[in-house]
């Protein structure tokens, strides 16, 4: 099930951009665009701190994907 996640997944940390003095959730546009960037054509990107955003074509393909990511990050973990 990892498959469709991708083999890319980028690391967004709101601090890099707007301070250590954020609550580390995305408010404004600025914040949701630097977000989008780091994004770019991956499924999914992990925030810093928060956990991660996802998108799919699909409302199914993002359920999965957003069921099965922390499942294969704790078997990586694992290993």
């Amino acid at each position: 099930m990892a498959g469709s996640i991708g083999a890319d997944i980028p690391v967004w940390d709101i601090a890099d951009k707007f301070g250590d003095n954020t609550n580390l959730l995305v408010t404004n546009r600025d914040q949701g665009l630097d977000l989008a960037s780091k994004l770019g054509r991956n499924k999914v990107v992990l925030m810093r701190g928060h956990g991660f955003s996802a998108v799919h074509a699909h409302l199914i393909g993002l359920i999965t994907m957003s069921v099965y990511l922390p499942a294969n990050a704790r078997v990586l973990l694992d290993d």
